[in-house]
């Protein structure tokens, strides 16, 4: 689990090139949009709305509701804000972390979030994401699994440890069955892939404070990937209608 503070510098950082590099997160929305059960809702709560494609998507899809997008990166939010504008007046931006949202119990008939909660403790967030759910409300999420990113891993680079489906349904109702599915993207050349991933606010390290070993690092990456790469990205999906 990286520093709260790295993340917000990151992503804060990422918030005006984010989009550039976003077609990946516009397509894990649409499925996790698509998996959604067709439900009349009144208040939901986006938790990580980062530059607000899913809060752009969201308000199409329930124009009447109220929406509330949260981002533990100021940056993003304001970016969010600046992009949605003039916003409608049933949406708010509120700067908050998910481990500990800012908010009622038994508040949201949607607790939505993509991509975003594997920068958190998935066992607080999850908790708080069912402690300000509605009874019989739905939550419905996407994240990123362990194969994300293996290339890297397999040639010594630390890569966020994200958590295995495994991890994540004992955090939610018994059960509760989520699904994978691996997105490719294709780099040219292996070190566009890290450019891309700081791009994106994302962390990789090359152990900084060894800088032979991290010089041996990155000429390992050349030699395994001569000819371009093509980087792993597990996408998991959960959608939980918890019983009241």
């Amino acid at each position: 689990m990286m520093d709260k503070k790295i993340i917000k510098d990151n992503f804060s950082r990422a918030a005006k090139d984010y989009d550039l590099h976003s077609k990946m997160h516009q397509d894990i929305i649409a499925e996790l949009l698509f998996r959604l059960p067709k439900i009349s809702l009144t208040t939901i709560l986006e938790v990580g709305c980062g530059t607000g494609l899913l809060t752009k998507r969201l308000i199409e899809s329930f124009p009447e509701a109220k929406i509330i997008a949260t981002d533990i990166a100021q940056g993003m939010v304001e970016f969010a804000k600046k992009t949605l504008a003039p916003s409608p007046p049933n949406i708010e931006f509120i700067e908050a972390e998910g481990e500990g949202l800012p908010f009622e119990d038994n508040t949201f008939d949607l607790v939505i979030s993509s991509s975003a909660l594997q920068w958190m403790d998935c066992r607080k967030a999850l908790a708080e994401f069912k402690r300000v759910l509605k009874p019989g409300g739905t939550l419905a999420f996407s994240t990123y699994g362990p194969k994300t990113l293996i290339e890297l891993k397999e040639l010594g680079f630390s890569v966020n440890d994200f958590p295995t489906i495994e991890a994540l349904e004992k955090e939610l109702p018994k059960n509760t069955k989520l699904e994978a599915e691996i997105h490719k993207i294709e780099f040219k050349n292996p070190l566009d892939l890290l450019k891309y991933l700081k791009a994106i606010g994302a962390s990789y390290s090359q152990n900084k404070k060894k800088d032979l070993e991290g010089k041996k690092k990155m000429e390992r990456l050349k030699e395994a990937y001569p000819n371009g790469i093509e980087a792993t990205f597990e996408a998991v999906f959960g959608i939980i209608n918890p019983k009241p």
